[in-house]
């Protein structure tokens, strides 16, 4: 498989990584995201260990995927119950149409 090798730096450390080349621009973009909540929380709470940072921005991100995969449960069940009623629509519309032209 074809790997494409990147440096990024994340909270003044650099990290080799091989990557799909496809995915280059991708990693690069979610590594300066990551490295910016690092630098962000450090500005805030200085005190608190790297590692700390670490978990706590781990923990951020894991709380805005959880709230997008519910919006997106959200989201499909409303297609959902819409997808049904335009099915018996459909299907009330056929038996109409079945009857008049009979």
């Amino acid at each position: 498989m074809n790997q494409e090798s990147i440096t990024v730096r994340i909270f003044e450390r650099d990290y080799r990584l091989l990557v799909s080349p496809d995915d280059v621009e991708m990693v690069s973009n979610l590594a300066e995201n990551l490295n910016h909540r690092m630098d962000s929380f450090k500005q805030h709470y200085g005190d608190q260990p790297d590692l700390i940072a670490a978990v706590f921005i781990a923990l951020e991100l894991a709380q805005e995927l959880y709230e997008e995969k519910e919006s997106s449960n959200e989201l499909l069940a409303a297609i959902d119950r819409e997808t049904d009623y335009l099915n018996r629509v459909i299907e009330l519309t056929a038996q109409q149409t079945s009857t008049i032209s009979q």
